[in-house]
């Protein structure tokens, strides 16, 4: 929308806001109620800057609103210039280290009511030349929104099938989860690609387990169903991760065939105190074990919420109670048969 000469930054603002509160009503298609929820980008010309400057403003003016949640009107400063210009130094950054090799996987262990490691997850860390390890929150994003998460995941499968076959072979027959992004599924032949890397590895399907968050069944269309019935079919166990978060975690249980839920830790974080906390972990449990399907509660950071769970009968639990993500060498203390709540330090 271009407005003429003589606005000014409350009259853009103004008439933002009139856009917004325009869209606040639902938008009736047949039987079904749609909402919108628009973001808005908004740059103001001072005659220094061309129309083309100008439209890459309002584009990092509009990326913005959207990222801080939408329904919000964000006008360009050059703060999102400079951010931009920090963000695309990231990514190409991000670029030499697939080439070269410097991401690195931790592993955190997912323990029985024994304390024994069963399985392992795969948790993707950047061990940066010039930062070191960099936190995953800084890095991961950018590698989903630039469609590099895609090597990224391949590349995590490939490593994940070698460190399983070492355990195996040391006697440890453990499972490797690795969780898979929403932008893996865009791939034409998702299924044979990871089971392709498999045979490559010599890894067997039942050496790893897939982890599949919600997100990625939003648009789950004929070919998400082929690709996750054709994992499941080669053998890999099949979990919906972050369960309870989304609005249709019940209905993906019955839509795909998954043979386990994580419990997300928002709902681990208030036990055994929040009466809502207990019911609803009650809850999913109790359906979780007339449906036959494994259950992880992830989050896990004391005794006591370790206690209530092993009590009402959850079969996995994982979190810093137990162990923190840790190099693959570091994981001895665990495999060997010493306690796994020994609060082994984080690397990174």
């Amino acid at each position: 929308m271009l407005l003429l000469d003589g606005s000014d930054h409350a009259r853009a603002e103004q008439l933002a806001q009139c856009i917004i509160e325009g869209f606040q009503p639902p938008v009736r298609i047949g039987q079904y109620e749609c909402y919108v929820s628009p973001s808005i980008g908004v740059a103001i010309s001072d005659g220094r800057h061309s129309a083309s400057d100008l439209l890459k403003q309002v584009d990092l003016a509009l990326y913005a609103a959207k990222d801080a949640g939408r329904n919000c009107t964000v006008f360009y400063n050059e703060a999102l210039s400079d951010a931009a210009a920090g963000r695309r130094a990231l990514e190409q950054a991000l670029r030499r280290a697939l080439d070269r090799d410097e991401f690195v996987l931790h592993y955190q262990a997912q323990v029985n009511a024994q304390g024994e490691p069963e399985v392992m997850e795969a948790l993707l860390r950047w061990n940066s030349p010039e930062r070191g390890l960099v936190p995953p929150g800084e890095f991961i994003p950018v590698l989903e929104e630039s469609g590099m998460i895609i090597e990224a995941t391949r590349w995590v499968v490939r490593e994940a099938c070698r460190q399983a076959c070492r355990w195996h072979a040391m006697g440890h027959p453990l499972r490797i989860a690795i969780n898979l992004s929403p932008l893996d599924f865009r791939q034409a032949d998702l299924a044979g690609s990871l089971l392709a890397i498999l045979a490559e590895e010599g890894a067997s399907p039942d050496m790893l387990e897939l982890e599949i968050t919600e997100s990625a069944l939003l648009e789950a269309d004929e070919h998400v169903q082929q690709t996750l019935g054709r994992l499941k079919a080669a053998g890999l166990p099949l979990l919906l991760d972050d369960f309870g978060t989304g609005y249709a975690s019940l209905t993906y249980l019955q839509r795909f065939r998954f043979d386990g839920i994580k419990i997300d830790r928002e709902f681990v974080s208030g036990l055994p105190d929040s009466e809502q906390s207990v019911a609803l972990v009650r809850g999913i449990l109790t359906m979780a074990s007339h449906l036959g399907l494994h259950v992880v509660a992830e989050g896990v950071e004391n005794e006591r919420q370790a206690a209530f769970l092993r009590l009402n009968g959850c079969p996995s639990l994982q979190g810093f109670h137990y162990a923190r993500p840790q190099p693959a060498a570091q994981c001895r203390l665990q495999l060997n048969g010493r306690p796994v709540n020994l609060q082994l330090p984080l690397d990174g």
